[in-house]
């Protein structure tokens, strides 16, 4: 380390004061010498004052609102883009921001709340609104019902809605139009309540309270009763899925003699579970 009497000095050019160059009489300047400014920090304070007097702030505020100033912030912008991005990233950056904003609405909290219920206010807050959607929302028509739509750009939509992009060959569970098939004559409200008391309105799953009348083998035509099952609402949404397994699933409950199920199937002589009802007999 170098000694006291070796520290270099440096003159201020408007007082014509001598300082130790250092951060402590001096601020920084990339360009000066040792990196410091010409004047010291007690001449610069003096004529930021005199400016300030002199309406500095002011006519500052005027010129950067002006179309010189519009010029000069777009051709930074353009030139220092990576520079602008970067600082605009920082942690400490976004932290004072925030910190100066909050500050700033809670000073003005009045003032602020008296410019938002101006008329020409919300016209303008619409209108810039309207400006924004049009540069970041397109056009687009849907996939399945061909109404027009708006999405964002970045987005690659193809949809209106969500119940459009599930309807149809785009729902996952679609089975080429099965759930569209008649049901038989013999699928009435007298068969479905025969099935419901037989089995005491009961799930075969989770054992709760059952309205809902299920194939077990998925067959609209197969009605008969070894080939049905009551089970309750939430439950027969579960069946949607998975087939294979509730199908083998419900076997095994018919499968099971000491069953309602598996008696009224023993009863009738079924085996494999699919029987043809006397209504196709005939």
């Amino acid at each position: 380390m170098s000694s006291p009497d070796h520290t270099p000095t440096r003159r201020c050019s408007k007082c014509g004061a001598e300082y130790p160059a250092s951060t402590e009489y001096f601020r920084r300047q990339k360009g000066g010498k040792y990196g410091l400014t010409s004047r010291c920090k007690s001449c610069l304070n003096l004529i930021h004052q005199d400016w300030l007097a002199n309406g500095g702030r002011t006519w500052m505020k005027e010129w950067s609102h002006s179309e010189a100033g519009s010029r000069k912030r777009k051709r930074y912008r353009d030139t220092h883009q990576e520079k602008i991005r970067k600082y605009d990233n920082r942690p400490d950056v976004k932290a004072n921001r925030r910190l100066i904003r909050s500050r700033y609405n809670a000073r003005h909290k009045d003032e602020l709340k008296a410019k938002r219920q101006k008329p020409e206010f919300k016209i303008a807050m619409v209108v810039r609104r309207a400006k924004s959607a049009e540069r970041t929302t397109e056009a687009r028509q849907c996939a399945y019902c061909h109404k027009t739509f708006y999405c964002p750009r970045a987005q690659k939509n193809r949809y209106c809605s969500r119940s459009c992009s599930k309807l149809g060959s785009n729902n996952p569970q679609w089975l080429h139009g099965k759930s569209t098939e008649e049901y038989p004559a013999v699928w009435n409200r007298k068969l479905r309540r025969m099935i419901r008391e037989r089995d005491s309105y009961t799930c075969a799953i989770c054992g709760s309270c059952g309205r809902d009348v299920h194939h077990i083998d998925y067959n609209k035509t197969n009605c008969s009763p070894g080939n049905l099952i009551v089970l309750c609402h939430s439950c027969h949404s579960k069946t949607n899925t998975n087939r294979s397994y509730w199908q083998a699933f419900f076997e095994n409950i018919k499968a099971d003699p000491s069953g309602v199920i598996g008696q009224v199937c023993m009863a009738l002589g079924i085996e494999d579970g699919v029987e043809e009802t006397q209504h196709e007999r005939a």
